[in-house]
């Protein structure tokens, strides 16, 4: 969306994926010996379901400073919530007989905040560009079926994110980029 005529423009995104599966699977497995008697009977129901919903929401803001720089700016927020439930039962004669140690049952959520600005611009025959990200990653894990819960925070930033030079010659170009990264921690 153009707000001006300096070129200041604002784009904002929102979007929702849903994603759901319901599964019912039986097995009947029987074996044979020879004589035709039963030497094993596999039966088992196993129903499962899985929801998965992700939201996202992103605002991007471009405008100019003193003319000649431009400046970009952006949030974005992520959200997933996954439920996912999984039964093992046996099938006997007299109906199912649920198998804790082989269900699963577990839910996990991510929320992510990022935030990122850049600046571009000539300065005489040098092209310049710089610009920092942060971002933030919270997740929960939570396995019902073992009594489980994993909280998890994360941080990653990166001052600057790219800082390519250029100069701009008639018959050639020099680029020289640099990069810094604060790469996520691995936790246990």
């Amino acid at each position: 969306m153009k707000l001006d005529s300096a070129g200041k423009s604002l784009n904002i995104d929102v979007d929702y994926v849903p994603y759901s599966n319901n599964s019912r699977q039986y097995v009947n497995a029987l074996t044979y010996i020879q004589d035709k008697n039963v030497n094993n009977n596999f039966n088992i129901f196993t129903p499962s379901t899985q929801r998965v919903n992700i939201w996202s929401g992103k605002a991007d803001l471009t405008y100019k400073i003193a003319g000649k720089w431009d400046m970009e700016s952006g949030v974005k927020y992520t959200s997933i919530a996954s439920d996912n439930l999984f039964l093992y039962n046996n099938v006997l004669e007299g109906g199912l007989s649920p198998d804790d140690s082989k269900s699963n049952n577990f839910k996990y959520t991510e929320n992510t905040a990022a935030a990122y600005t850049s600046i571009s611009g000539t300065l005489g025959k040098w092209d310049l560009q710089a610009g920092l990200r942060g971002e933030q990653t919270r997740t929960t894990g939570n396995s019902i079926t073992q009594q489980l819960i994993t909280r998890k925070t994360t941080s990653a930033y990166s001052l600057p994110c790219s800082l390519p030079i250029r100069h701009q010659r008639i018959m050639y170009s020099v680029s020289i980029t640099t990069a810094a990264w604060n790469v996520r921690p691995i936790c246990s």
